[in-house]
């Protein structure tokens, strides 16, 4: 299935995840040229009711494997009653969907490198506390920011911070910075 939608790409598994209720898999192509990203596509199913099947885009930052996980543009579907045949193309075919946005979403995280944030420090304690985040968390995210008072600061805070977690709140603060940056409003409302 993989090959069908990469072709001879380069391409490795990371981050997976699978136990008896859950898989979690990311496919990543081996690097953008200049090598600082991966685009990546992510599987997940919850076999208990706990989650559903899905495909979503991401983009991963190299150097520190920070992955930023997009709801938009993403597959989510309840599989109860549906056959295995449906299941299977629909996954193929929204893998290479989720490359395609990846692409995009790469290019609005290289932008997020040049949106300011004055006063930023304020606006992780707001997210922090809207999302019910503890003080090590708070502490992680401002020391994966890597002193970029930016989008892109916190967005690679939050995914730097999201490595700690465990697998399923990593994947949805993963998804939370996606959110983020696709909608900066909430980050760079004062």
């Amino acid at each position: 299935m993989v090959e069908a939608t990469l072709g001879n790409a380069p391409y490795r598994i990371h981050h997976s995840w699978i136990d008896e209720n859950t898989l979690h898999l990311k496919l990543i192509t081996l690097d953008t040229p200049g090598g600082d990203y991966g685009l990546g596509a992510y599987i997940g199913n919850g076999e208990t009711g706990n989650r559903q099947l899905r495909v979503m885009p991401f983009v991963q930052r190299t150097a520190c494997q920070n992955s930023i996980m997009f709801s938009r543009g993403s597959f989510v579907h309840k599989h109860y009653r549906v056959s295995k045949a449906f299941l299977r193309g629909a996954v193929q075919d929204k893998l290479g969907h989720a490359f395609e946005v990846a692409s995009d979403r790469l290019d609005q995280l290289v932008d997020a490198v040049m949106v300011g944030i004055p006063r930023v420090e304020e606006v992780v304690k707001r997210l922090c506390k809207e999302k019910g985040y503890s003080q090590p968390m708070h502490d992680r995210i401002l020391m994966g920011m890597e002193g970029s008072a930016t989008v892109f600061g916190v967005i690679n805070g939050l995914t730097f911070a999201a490595q700690q977690l465990p697998i399923e709140q990593r994947i949805d603060a993963e998804t939370l910075a996606g959110s983020l940056l696709e909608d900066r409003r909430w980050i760079t409302r004062r």
